[in-house]
Order: structure tokens, then C-alpha cells, then sequence
């Protein structure tokens, strides 16, 4: 089953369309039913369809759905191996979390709506797990709470971003080396709380004093670095264009020490932010160091000594140039056609050429799910991208 397009349907029925939407979610839980998921992850899997629909099915169909998703999820984590189970991280405008189990990453997003169904059964499996308690204290709707759009300009993009990694130690305990020795640029890690925290106060305080919000930025961490200062831009865009412009270039400057992925999943904003600052050139310069980092991406998801065995469409490198020949697309679309040139691979060139077609229409920005499976990791990273401007 489709969940993600399944859910988008089932949005769209009306009050007279009950029947279908209750079918549909019933097929989605017996096509969940059928696979075994194992420490598999994703946002736009069944699971999330549960707090969605929650109220537009039946209560004992919800329940259903819970128990399946947290049977299966516990199951995966006791028989998951060494190694093999994922670290799951988020973090948004209003915070962050991180859970080293996807049972306790779903008992995090399924435990709001199993209150309102069967607060006993809620608060026994509550108490069999402290992160979950932890930060259900802070945020109490779960996922939900994360997902608010408050319009502020936190980071990461007054969106939400997710991080699955699993860390798959080499032979000889160490991470498999590329052509020239040097190990692959990793996914950037999600933030600590602490410091997501610290960063969206910085954010805030940006309005009212912008020279000390600069300043401060730079003592986080280098990717969070970066998407502080997009934040600080962002709060600031209309205020006060000076302290936006110099927001971007320091976090331009910053880009060279966070990780390729990092990169790839902040210069989207970089390019976004000059545009409605109406500095084409300057974003037309963001875009060229993106095709960049993307080529850079490309060289590694192709490695030959361990390669990126994910679909292609969900490489790093794909979706760097999808985003940059978008962001490319709203200034010039002959310019973006002519980027294309710089793509050396085929099916990616096709791919990506869909995004200029979609820029141009004004097609509404989907999530950016990222994807890298090589021989010591699994990671996945999806980022809601913002609105068109």
C-alpha cells in the first residue's frame, strides 16, 4: 500500500465520503498487517496515518492499528541484532528528540491518541520506557508537538526534519574507506536538545537584537551553525534586510564545515531566503555552490567500494540537484534547463528534469526524503521543505 498517497486521498473525501475513507484505512492496516517491518522507518508509513485519522474511523480500528504497530515494533527491536537497531532523530522549530529504537519512537507518536482510547493500557507502557517518558512530559501531543508550524523562524526551516541512521560497524571496526582514504562525509547527526533548544532562542531573540543573535550562533555546533543562521535570516528577512544578508553569508562561510548531507538540506533555504530578499545574483551563486556540494554527493553515492544501494531517486546527490534546479527553475527556467548539463548521470538528469517542469508550474514542494544505504549504514533524513515563495 501507498501510505503516503492513501493518506492524501483520504484527506481529500468529504463528510459524505466516510465509507471510503474507513475502507481505505482498513486496507492500509491489513497491507501493514501482511510485512513484516522489521527497524525499518519512515514518516509517511502507516503509522502515521493512525494520529491522522484518529476521530474519522472507528475508535476500535484505531486500537487495532496501535497494537499492530507496536507489536511488530517491539518484536523488531528484541530480535534486532548489534548494530542493526536505528537511531531516530527529530528536530524542529519547537525542539527536539531522539530515540534509539523505533518501538520507542512509535510509542512517542502513538501514545497521545492511545490516552484518549485506554489510559490505563497508556500509562502501564509509559512506564516501561524512560525516554518516551521524557520527552512526552515536554511534548505531550507527541510528533505532533514537533510539527506545529508557528511561523517563527526557527530551525531547521520553521519545518521539521527526521534522521534515521544505523551504524553498522566495518571488519575491522572502523567505516569503509573510499578511493583516496578519506571516509564518506556522514549525514549530519540530530541536534541535542539542549542545544536545539539554545539555537531557537537565538532565533527568537534575533527580532530585537540581531548583532548578539549573530554573534551567539556561532558558538553551536557547525550544522546547527548553519541552520541558526537561516533561521536568524528568516526572522529577520522583512525587519531588517541588512542583518538577513549578513546572516546568509555567515552561513554560507559555515557551510564548509558541516557534512555534504548537512550542506545539501541547507542551501535549499539559502537560495530561498536571497531570493525574497530579491538578491538574484547572490542566489544564483548559492545555486552553483549547491550543484557543487551535489556533484561532491554524487561522487560518493557512486563509490565504487561501497556504494549507495538505496533507489537512485532517493540519493543525496539527486535530491541536491532536484532542490537546486528548482530553486534555479523560479529564477530563469532556460538557466536551470542549462544546468542540467552538469548532471553526468542519466536517470538522475530525467529526474531532476521533473522538478524544473514543477518549479515552473508552481507544483507544491513535497517532503525531501534523503536515503543512504552502504555497507556499514543505513541512514534516512526527510526535511519539509517550505512553501513556494
Amino acid at each position: 500500500m501507498p501510505y503516503a498517497t492513501a493518506s492524501r486521498i483520504m484527506k481529500m473525501l468529504g463528510p459524505d465520503q466516510q465509507d471510503q475513507l474507513r475502507q481505505l484505512f482498513t486496507e492500509s492496516l491489513a497491507s501493514y498487517q501482511n510485512h513484516k517491518h522489521g527497524t525499518s522507518f519512515s514518516t509517511m508509513d502507516f503509522p502515521s496515518m493512525i494520529p491522522e485519522f484518529y476521530g474519522k474511523v472507528p475508535d476500535d480500528l484505531i486500537r487495532q492499528a496501535i497494537d499492530e504497530v507496536l507489536s511488530q515494533a517491539k518484536a523488531a527491536a528484541e530480535n534486532a541484532k548489534q548494530g542493526d537497531s536505528p537511531t531516530i532523530g527529530m528536530s524542529s522549530a519547537q525542539g527536539a528528540v531522539q530515540f534509539n529504537s523505533v518501538y520507542d519512537y512509535h510509542l512517542f507518536q502513538l501514545l497521545p491518541v492511545l490516552r484518549k482510547l485506554d489510559p490505563e493500557k497508556a500509562e502501564k507502557l509509559l512506564q516501561q520506557s524512560r525516554d518516551v517518558q521524557t520527552f512526552l512530559s515536554k511534548y505531550p501531543q507527541g510528533v505532533s508537538s514537533l510539527n506545529m508550524h508557528t511561523g517563527s523562524g526557527g530551525p531547521p526551516s520553521g519545518g521539521m526534519m527526521v534522521m534515521s541512521t544505523v551504524d553498522k560497524p566495518g571488519a575491522n571496526g572502523g567505516s569503509v574507506q573510499p578511493p583516496g582514504g578519506k571516509a564518506a562525509p556522514p549525514m549530519a547527526a540530530p541536534p541535542s536538545m539542549g542545544e536545539a533548544q539554545r539555537s531557537q532562542q537565538i532565533v527568537d531573540d534575533s527580532a530585537k537584537h540581531p548583532n548578539d543573535a549573530l554573534a551567539a550562533a556561532i558558538t553551536l555546533s557547525p550544522g546547527l551553525r548553519v541552520q541558526t543562521y537561516v533561521g536568524i535570516a528568516r526572522q529577520n528577512v522583512k525587519k531588517d534586510t541588512s542583518v538577513a544578508k549578513s546572516a546568509l553569508g555567515k552561513a554560507i562561510d559555515s557551510l564548509a564545515d558541516t557534512p555534504s548531507g548537512a550542506q545539501m538540506m541547507s542551501i535549499g533555504d539559502i537560495v530561498s531566503l536571497y531570493q525574497q530578499l530579491g538578491e538574484t545574483d547572490s542566489a544564483k551563486k548559492a545555486i552553483e555552490k549547491g550543484m557543487d556540494i551535489a556533484a561532491k554527493l554524487y561522487k560518493t553515492d557512486t563509490n565504487a567500494d561501497d556504494p549507495n544501494t538505496a533507489p537512485k531517486a532517493y540519493w543525496p546527490s539527486t535530491n541536491a540537484w532536484r532542490t537546486m534546479l528548482d530553486r534555479a527553475a523560479a529564477i530563469s527556467p532556460e538557466w536551470a534547463v542549462s544546468l542540467l548539463k552538469d548532471i553526468p548521470d542519466d536517470d538522475i538528469r530525467n529526474y531532476d528534469q521533473i522538478a524544473i517542469a514543477e518549479g515552473m508550474l508552481g507544483v507544491p514542494r513535497g517532503d525531501l526524503e534523503v536515503m543512504t544505504i552502504t555497507k556499514n549504514n543505513v541512514s534516512m533524513m526527510i526535511s519539509r521543505q517550505g512553501d513556494r515563495d
